[in-house]
Parts: C-alpha cells; sequence; structure tokens
C-alpha cells in the first residue's frame, strides 16, 4: 500500500476508529471527572474498568442452561478481622443450577429435587 493510499485510509476510518466504548469512557473522566490534564491516567484507568467489565459481566452466549454469573469471595483472601467485603478481593464464577446428569435422574423419577438439595448445597 502506498503512503498515499495510507493516508487516505486514515482519514477515512480514523473516525469510525475513535468510536469506542474506551473513548467514551475517557471523554467521561475528561469532561465531567477532572482529568482534562491526566489523559493518560484516564486512559489506563478506562482500560482497568474494561478489564475489570469483562471479567465480571461475561458474554452470556458463553453460558450454558442451567448456568449463572456469581461473584464470590477468592480463596485466596482469607477472612481478616474488621475486613469488608468492599476490602476483599472478588472472583466471579459460573455456577451450575442443575447438571446435566441431575436432570436426567429427575426426568427418569430416579430422584426428587429434595434427594439432591444435599448435594446441592455442598
Amino acid at each position: 500500500m502506498t503512503e498515499t493510499a495510507k493516508k487516505a485510509a486514515q482519514n477515512v476510518y480514523l473516525s469510525i476508529q475513535q468510536k469506542s466504548f474506551h473513548n467514551l469512557l475517557k471523554r467521561e473522566l475528561v469532561l465531567n471527572f477532572g482529568y482534562s490534564d491526566r489523559v493518560k491516567v484516564a486512559d489506563l484507568l478506562v482500560d482497568r474498568m474494561i478489564e475489570l467489565m469483562q471479567q465480571y459481566h461475561p458474554d452470556r452466549s458463553r453460558l450454558g442452561p442451567h448456568q449463572l454469573v456469581w461473584v464470590g469471595v477468592s480463596k485466596d483472601d482469607p477472612p481478616a478481622y474488621g475486613k469488608t467485603i468492599a476490602d476483599t478481593q472478588q472472583q466471579q464464577m459460573v455456577l451450575d443450577l442443575w447438571t446435566d446428569g441431575e436432570i436426567d435422574q429427575l426426568a427418569e423419577g430416579q430422584v426428587t429435587p429434595t434427594d439432591l438439595l444435599p448435594d446441592r448445597v455442598a
């Protein structure tokens, strides 16, 4: 691609490239939260916010039937006196409401939901 063609492509696609969730959040920080003189910090904050959003709000298409996303306390962050949940590392996990085996057992009449409850709670 020639230099002229590259510049033409940049002129055409630059505005489209700038229409992003990242830039929307950065604009919010710069205009409404006083980050106008700290644009690089705003960029880093936005990157972290997007990373957290992807971690705690996964794509629903990856969830199977009878599954849900739950945010729990990380096993690597033990409790401590006076430590609140806000100060505790949290972790997203996918929980099965019903496994395929449990549904098969229920459908065949082998067990009742009450029979499965102790194992499900454990």
